[in-house]
Parts: structure tokens; C-alpha cells; sequence
């Protein structure tokens, strides 16, 4: 019979249904089913059937039942709680089972109202105590068949459990797709942000490089030969006064060692020293006089001023050498100005 309502639309109260289905299996009876309010710990009343034209009572019932405490009910019917099959009182024996002066006062007053015969169940699914059902018979009057009420409670706490089961999962996805929908926004600023990092990360960028390709102009303008070294002494580039200075073509020229292919002269040891100076203090600059060997087999007297550089196309740090033919002099301004 619970079957009929294991997949019931959800929209619609389960435990309602269950109660309809109840009151129909017990014609006369008061069918109560209650469960335990998680933040509060007292009784919700989830539905309450076979209370025709008794306004007064109900209003009691549902006003007590918004009150009381479960702890009491539960450690005093333990036996009840932790079964899961019907359990017969007679209403002595029930008003027994309660302390509670107002507890015994609604009791009394379901006896006032014709009820002579209680019957309870706890629902429950695997260990889940998923709600209490009451029923309530007229005096004189017993349940004509316990045994199938009892199937059908069991197979309603099935369903039941499933119901409550599947509210959780879908609270728990709710919130879930919230965190996912809090979490997507938070990246998504993040992403505006690294945006307009990047979008400022490339204007340095240019602006670093024209400032480089203005500097390589002047620096031809004054007819200064300027050599971009790797820290191991490879040429990597080199302009054209310091290609026709070395009388040869930048082809010609870069993956020549710098110190082996190009100084000349006995203080190529100093030049070394200096470049190694740089490498293990970026903010070191120098100036030295050291000859440079030709291609055709001369050499020039030079005045070289060293410093730290970057090859913006690969981030990685260069060492420049600034040449000027004796004695210099532009060489020697620009080491002033740092």
C-alpha cells in the first residue's frame, strides 16, 4: 500500500498521505504523526487526522505538542522508540508512561474525548527515526487487523526516509551550487584583475622597449659600438658601429666569444674580471680602456663602459659593453648621469 506513495510528486506532503491512508485502514480513530524538530528538540505535529468538530481539542493537542519536550517521551518509552513495531496500550497504561502533569492532562482529556484504546510506532528507516505515529481508538474498539497496519507504517517509513533523504541531498546540492556560483564569481574578478594586470604588464613592456630602441639610436647617433654578452662571454647582438668597428657583419659576428674572438691586448683579464664584477652585482657599472682585434688584423684602442642589461624577449639578464674610440668622451658623460 506504501508503494503508491514511494515516488510521490514533491510538491506534495508525504506524511500527509500517509496519514490519509491510515485514517482510511482505521475508520473512527485519531491518527497523529509526529516527528522531532532538529533545532528546537520538541514535537512538530506533520499531520493530524480524525478530529471532526472537536475545534477545542485540536487546538490543545497542536498547542501542547508545539511545546513539550521530546527527552522525557523518549527515555520513558525507549522500548517504543528504538523497535519499530506497533505498540498496544490501553489509556491507563499510556498515561503511565508520562510524567509530565501537563502531558497527563491531554491524555486525560483524548479519554474525555472517547478514546479508550492507544496504539504507537516508531518510523523507522535502517536507524533513522524519520517520525511517531499515534492512533487513537474509540473505547471499546480495538484495531481489526494491527498486523497489516504495522506492514504499512513499516513500508511508509520507507518511503518516508527516501522523502527525507532526498530533501537533504537536495538542500546540500542547493547549497553547494551556491558555493560553485560564489566560487565563479570570486574567479571571475580575479580574472578582471589579472586582465588588467596583463594589460599593464604589456605597456611596460612596450614602453621598455621603445625606451631600449630609442637608447640604441642615440647610442648610434654618437657612434657608439655597443655588444649585448651572455655571461659566459657569447655575443649575442651587436649594432652596427660595433660590427663596423670590428670590421665584419652581425652574422659574422654573434656566437663569438667576446674576450677569446674580440679584445685584444694583455688586459683582457681585467675586462673579464670587470664582467663577472656585474654579473655578481647587477648595479655595478665600469669603465676600462681595452683594445679591440679587427678583422683585418689591427687593432683599435677602445674606451668600454660596462653595464648589466635584459633581453626583453626572453626575460633573461645580458651584459652590455658600450665602446667608444679613444679618449672617450661621450663614454665618460653617460658615466656620470649613472
Amino acid at each position: 500500500m506504501a508503494l503508491s506513495f514511494l515516488d510521490y510528486p514533491e510538491d506534495e506532503d508525504p506524511y500527509a498521505s500517509v496519514a490519509d491512508q491510515l485514517a482510511g485502514m482505521c475508520p473512527g480513530a485519531l491518527v497523529m504523526i509526529n516527528t522531532v524538530d532538529e533545532r528546537s528538540g520538541k514535537w512538530q505535529n506533520k499531520a493530524l487526522r480524525g478530529l471532526k468538530r472537536r475545534e477545542p481539542f485540536v487546538t490543545r493537542l497542536l498547542t501542547f505538542l508545539a511545546h513539550a519536550e521530546c527527552g522525557a517521551f523518549e527515555k520513558s518509552n525507549a522500548a517504543l522508540m528504538r523497535s519499530g513495531t506497533l505498540m498496544h496500550f490501553t489509556s491507563t497504561s499510556f498515561l503511565e508512561s508520562f510524567t509530565n502533569a501537563e502531558q497527563r492532562e491531554l491524555i486525560e482529556l483524548m479519554v474525555e474525548e472517547g478514546y479508550g484504546e492507544c496504539y504507537a510506532m516508531a518510523l523507522l528507516r535502517d536507524v533513522e527515526q524519520v517520525g511517531i505515529v499515534a492512533i487513537a481508538v474509540p473505547r471499546g474498539y480495538t484495531l481489526e487487523r494491527p498486523e497489516l497496519v504495522e506492514a504499512f507504517l513499516n513500508q511508509a517509513a520507507v518511503a518516508l526516509g527516501k522523502r527525507n533523504a532526498e530533501v537533504r541531498l537536495k538542500k546540500a546540492n542547493q547549497a553547494l551550487m551556491q558555493k560553485l556560483v560564489d566560487h565563479e564569481r570570486q574567479l571571475m574578478k580575479y580574472r578582471e584583475i589579472l586582465n588588467i594586470s596583463a594589460i599593464e604588464s604589456r605597456e611596460v613592456e612596450k614602453s621598455l622597449h621603445n625606451q631600449t630602441e630609442l637608447t640604441r639610436r642615440c647610442l648610434e647617433l654618437m657612434h657608439i659600438a655597443m655588444v649585448t654578452v651572455q655571461e659566459d662571454g657569447t655575443i649575442v647582438a651587436a649594432n652596427s658601429c660595433a660590427c663596423d668597428l670590428l670590421e665584419t657583419s652581425p652574422s659574422a659576428v654573434i656566437g663569438k666569444n667576446w674576450f677569446e674572438d674580440c679584445l685584444s691586448g694583455g688586459m683582457t683579464g681585467n675586462a673579464q674580471k670587470m664582467h663577472q664584477r656585474i654579473i655578481q652585482n647587477p648595479r655595478y657599472s665600469g669603465i676600462l680602456k681595452n683594445p679591440v682585434q679587427c678583422e683585418k688584423s689591427r687593432t683599435k684602442e677602445m674606451v668600454w663602459m660596462v653595464r648589466e642589461g635584459w633581453d626583453f624577449s626572453n626575460g633573461k639578464k645580458r651584459i652590455l659593453w658600450l665602446g667608444e674610440a679613444m679618449p672617450g668622451l661621450h663614454l665618460l658623460e653617460l658615466s656620470r648621469l649613472g
